[in-house]
C-alpha cells in the first residue's frame, strides 16, 4: 500500500508514559504529518487523574524527542501522576466544532 505524503493528521492519547511513547513513535514513523492534539503541558494539567506514575516508568519517557511531548514529561515526572484524554473530551469536542 502506498503512502500518500500530502495526508496529515492529528494525534492524540493519554498522558502517561506509554501515551507519550506511543505519540513519539507515531511522530517518528511519519516525519511532519503528524500534529499533536491535546497533549500539551496545560492539557495535562487538565486532565490529571488520581493514577500514580512509578519511577520505572517515569524512565520510559527520558528518550522522548518532540518539544511538547518532552514538556508534558517534566510535567509529569513533577506530578508523578497520569492524565487522560477522557478529561478533555469538551475541550475536543469544542476544537472540532471551531474546525
Amino acid at each position: 500500500m502506498e503512502r500518500d505524503e500530502r495526508v496529515s493528521f492529528r494525534y492524540a492519547g493519554d498522558m502517561d508514559p506509554e501515551g507519550l511513547d506511543i505519540a513519539q513513535r507515531i511522530l517518528d514513523s511519519f516525519p511532519g504529518r503528524v500534529h499533536i492534539w491535546r497533549m500539551s503541558g496545560d492539557d495535562y494539567e487538565k486532565a490529571l487523574s488520581q493514577e500514580q506514575v512509578s519511577e520505572r516508568r517515569l524512565e520510559m519517557m527520558k528518550n522522548l524527542t518532540n518539544p511538547v511531548l518532552k514538556n508534558t514529561a517534566r510535567k509529569i515526572r513533577e506530578q508523578k501522576r497520569a492524565g487522560y484524554q477522557e478529561m478533555l473530551l469538551e475541550e475536543m469536542a469544542g476544537d472540532i466544532k471551531r474546525k
